[in-house]
């Protein structure tokens, strides 16, 4: 598997959208950001009209994320930056962009399919048996894209404006540049040290198929402790994008020990079961899990900090993570406190 990892300002202008319209569905996955992207979400929902957050509920729905299924065409080859992917889409025709939204696969349009949608404004049961046909859309979702296809310059003017918004209201953080740079370093750290091991504990392991040729992992502030994996099959490729809490609350990396992280780590009842189980004991995730009784969730995100302040080694054989620790690496952490104590 070739993996690839992307920096892009495009990426996120389209996930400061998702993240505006599903802010609440997505807060408990947060950690660092929480705060700051609550209050983002609090004062860029002020600063947006009424017609714009219509369009946004649109495009950026939980269920169907219209405006997301753009992601497979522009970002498999490219990384195009927010004034690139705005101008995109800004010469993408109408019925083009609607095949983007709409299709239920992700093969490459040509002018038939261009025709195809086209024809479904002019013919209101045909549109209803496209919308109908595809099995990734709700009801709710269904009607939706009817009602998209009734007037496709409407809707690819109204994603346009919308986008211009987001380009120009929503991206001016510095701290989202800062943010996205270092989760990106941090996880092509954690990549070099780990290798593609690293992904499954990173993402959804049921999401990464061993055969698969392609991965391309972008990274972005606006997602937080989450993540979204897109399958494109017809390319025989996966891509990834992980939010930057996530990133930072997943990675296996030593860090300076702090006596303060180390005893919030170690205060936690589940890092005290896990230490229990990899003292003088190799252990993969899924054994650390059953021998543990711990959600799988929670065993990552504790051995992760366990990892991280030096009382657990991380190590791959065969390709799979595994989990050790020691007494000494107990008696050091211990030390360490003693010694930032009484300094």
């Amino acid at each position: 598997m070739n993996i690839s990892t992307v920096e892009s300002s495009g990426i996120e202008l389209l996930m400061s959208l998702f993240r505006l319209n599903n802010h609440e569905r997505m807060i408990h996955n947060d950690r660092r950001s929480s705060d700051f992207l609550s209050e983002w979400v609090s004062k860029s929902r002020l600063s947006m009209p009424a017609d714009y957050r219509k369009w946004l509920e649109r495009f950026f729905g939980w269920e169907a994320f219209f405006g997301l299924r753009v992601v497979p065409y522009l970002f498999l080859k490219d990384s195009p930056s927010a004034s690139d992917l705005f101008g995109l889409i800004k010469k993408t025709s109408a019925e083009r962009l609607l095949h983007m939204f709409l299709s239920s696969d992700f093969k490459e349009p040509n002018e038939l399919d261009d025709m195809i949608i086209e024809s479904f404004e002019r013919d209101e049961k045909a549109a209803l048996d496209f919308a109908f046909s595809n099995p990734t859309l709700t009801n709710p979702d269904r009607y939706e894209a009817i009602e998209m296809l009734k007037d496709q310059s409407k809707t690819r003017d109204s994603f346009v404006k919308l986008l211009e918004f987001g380009r120009e209201n929503l991206l001016a953080s510095p701290d989202l540049t800062l943010s996205t740079s270092h989760s990106l370093g941090l996880l092509e750290e954690n990549l070099k040290q780990f290798g593609s091991s690293f992904l499954h504990f990173l993402l959804d392991p049921d999401a990464l198929d061993p055969s698969v040729e392609e991965l391309r992992l972008l990274v972005t502030w606006f997602l937080g402790g989450s993540s979204i994996t897109i399958e494109v099959p017809e390319k025989n490729s996966i891509i990834s994008v992980v939010g930057a809490d996530r990133i930072s609350e997943r990675s296996l990396t030593v860090e300076k020990q702090d006596a303060a992280c180390i005893m919030s780590t170690m205060s936690k009842e589940e890092a005290i079961v896990i230490l229990r189980n990899v003292l003088h004991s190799s252990q993969t995730l899924s054994s650390i899990v059953g021998l543990s009784g711990l959600h799988r969730h929670n065993a990552i995100n504790t051995l992760a900090g366990l990892s991280r302040q030096g009382l657990v080694i991380p190590e791959t054989h065969d390709g799979e993570l595994t989990f050790r620790s020691e007494i000494k690496l107990l008696d050091e952490a211990l030390e360490e406190i003693r010694k930032q104590i009484t300094e």
